[in-house]
């Protein structure tokens, strides 16, 4: 998670669903303990440590005035008892980027994982054929990508802007 699209490969997603969350994005940093602490305050409670004694309260998340507007439901559309497909049923860039994810350690955060490899195989699973935003310096990283062998080789990264693994994929569509 350090590719141009991550401001920080720490910060997550909070949603806050409540009748007094204003609504839209609120992009104040916040950390987790900025979450515990606003929990604390909301049922009069001590903090707990010194870091959440000191984090930002959540704020500008909420509004003394409640909104009781109806919702309707969205219902979910992707089934959540489903794994992926099996690498040997998928082609073309797909099938290079299950080879690829296959190979790497997630045991422990970070632990193996070629960061410029995550970064394109991510992008390209949520994005689609949408180009790859890149900075100067990220065009000079390594890419892995399977060989015949199904063998890990390392590669180039960046030919005048595109991957190695972005060039199969092309390629595969010509």
């Amino acid at each position: 998670q350090d590719g141009t699209d991550h401001v920080d490969g720490h910060r997550t997603i909070a949603y806050a669903i409540s009748a007094y969350s204003k609504k839209g994005v609120n992009s104040v940093m916040y950390t987790q303990p900025s979450m515990v602490r606003t929990m604390e305050q909301i049922l009069g409670l001590p903090p707990i440590n010194q870091f959440d004694l000191t984090a930002t309260l959540m704020t500008d998340a909420f509004t003394s005035t409640p909104d009781l507007t109806p919702y309707t439901v969205v219902p979910n559309e992707i089934p959540l008892d489903q794994m992926n497909q099996a690498a040997d049923s998928l082609s073309g860039q797909s099938k290079t980027d299950a080879l690829v994810s296959l190979k790497m350690d997630f045991s422990k955060p970070d632990l193996e994982a070629n960061q410029a490899d995550l970064n394109r195989i991510i992008w390209r699973s949520t994005m689609g054929a949408a180009p790859y935003p890149t900075f100067e310096w990220e065009k000079r990283q390594t890419i892995t990508k399977p060989d015949e062998n199904d063998e890990d080789k390392v590669v180039p990264g960046v030919t005048e802007g595109t991957s190695d693994l972005e060039k199969d994929d092309d390629n595969a569509k010509n």
